[in-house]
């Protein structure tokens, strides 16, 4: 995307004037607002990508300690309209025109109204339309708006190709009018839950200013039934900062093997990553049970096993299983298995050689290295970024069911996935590639 790159680029737009109609025709059913009002506005020009410098600046219009240049924008209504849960709305800002049209939904956070909205005329993106009804509870760069006890409206407009974005913060009725407001207020509640590039718009606003990853001790415990699990939970915490508030989104995955007691027991070994945590918690008090990344979709996703110490004819078979997303959703319980057994006539497996599976099960180096691995590609677009959501591979080891001689068994499970946010400038950031891994050992009794 094209970004220009001084104030100058950003003053020389603002020639271009001109009125539109409504995007969206008012028809009997319609609540029409106020039909014009004056207001101004704060607009920045080359906003940077992450919220260093937005994170101390208040209503004050110059704030050259931040590195950042502001103006003072005037901005016109000319026309608002609610129709169901669809709004409109147009106008000027620097005399620029804008025509917005959109569903309007129920905020993630209680008491909050999103809109989705586009512009006809092609000059802004939206990158924030929010009614708060009670503005404490809310982000906001305006000191007037963060104490406000009238519901408030945040409206961000981003001019097209550029980081130059103009903040309009101001109650509600004044830029739609009251009766389109009590039209809102009364019926929002019906509407259905926003999508979170609209709820989370700080995310698709901004990067980070800090991305942290923790790992918990690595965990051995024992099931009653005897089966032994190793385990680890992986955090990731983004950090944002707006105005002087902070927001925290946060994603935990725990990474884990389960294996049968001894070599000698029955059983089956299990390798998954499982989500396990997501929450957002802003410095306002607001709590949300939800989050902007995902684990794979745009990069790998999957679970390998290898064998360190070289051993041969590992695995004897595996199955894959767990739900997840693609490009919606998608579930696979036990759906694909293979075994070095016999395969179907559409594969051939040799000893030393690779066999590849349309499940994206693959045999690898029976000598050692990779032996068996459940990878998904960026394009299969397969993603966990829900409580509970997982990917899991099932394998058994010819040691295991006294199928083997006696030998202690030591095997290694690598979990990969990318971390990737999806909100951010429309297209979403891939902060690379994670690649956590496990190792195990079965003893002989």
């Amino acid at each position: 995307m094209k970004r220009l790159s001084t104030l100058g680029s950003f003053a020389s737009v603002l020639c271009l004037a001109g009125s539109i109609a409504l995007a969206v025709p008012i028809t009997e059913a319609a609540t029409v607002g106020t039909p014009t009002a004056q207001l101004s506005a704060i607009s920045i020009a080359n906003v940077p990508t992450t919220g260093a410098a937005l994170g101390t600046l208040s209503s004050v219009v110059s704030q050259t300690s931040t590195g950042l240049t502001t103006i003072t924008s005037p901005v016109t209504i000319q026309s608002a309209a609610v129709n169901g849960s669809d709004l409109s709305l147009t106008g000027t800002v620097n005399a620029i025109p804008f025509a917005l049209s959109g569903p309007l939904y129920q905020g993630a956070a209680p008491g909050t109204i999103e809109g989705s909205l586009t512009d006809a005329t092609g000059h802004f993106v939206i990158l924030r339309c929010e009614i708060v009804n009670q503005p404490a509870t809310g982000m906001w760069l305006t000191s007037t708006a963060a104490t406000a006890q009238v519901p408030y409206l945040g409206l961000y407009l981003e001019q097209a190709g550029t980081r130059n974005i103009t903040f309009i913060e101001a109650p509600a009725a004044t830029i739609l009018g009251t009766s389109v407001v009590n039209s809102i207020e009364s019926t929002y509640e019906t509407y259905p839950v926003a999508p979170k590039a609209d709820s989370l718009w700080l995310e698709r606003m901004m990067l980070p200013n800090t991305v942290q990853t923790t790992s918990s001790p690595v965990s051995n415990t024992v099931s009653p039934a005897g089966d032994s699990t190793t385990s680890q939970i992986k955090t990731y915490s983004s950090t944002y900062q707006f105005a002087g508030s902070t927001f925290t989104d946060t994603i935990k995955d725990n990474i884990g093997v389960t294996y049968p007691p001894d070599t000698s027991a029955s059983g089956s070994a299990l390798a998954q990553v499982r989500v396990t945590y997501t929450h957002i918690s802003e410095s306002n008090g607001t709590q949300l049970d939800e989050t902007g990344y995902q684990l794979g979709g745009h990069g790998p996703l999957g679970v390998k096993l290898t064998v360190p110490d070289g051993k041969s004819q590992r695995m004897k078979s595996a199955i894959l299983a767990g739900n997840g997303n693609v490009h919606g959703s998608w579930s696979v319980s036990a759906g694909y298995s293979v075994s070095w057994e016999g395969f179907g006539a559409d594969i051939s497996y040799t000893p030393g050689g690779t066999g590849t599976f349309s499940s994206g099960l693959t045999w690898d180096a029976p000598t050692g290295g990779t032996y068996l691995a459940y990878m998904k590609t960026p394009s299969s677009g397969e993603y966990l970024n829900t409580d509970g959501q997982y990917l899991g591979v099932t394998f058994y080891d010819p040691r295991y069911n006294a199928d083997g001689p006696a030998e202690d068994v030591t095997d290694r499970a690598d979990f990969v996935y990318d971390l990737y946010n999806t909100l951010y400038d429309g297209s979403g950031y891939n902060f690379g590639t994670k690649d956590p891994y496990l190792t195990y050992t079965t003893y002989v009794e």
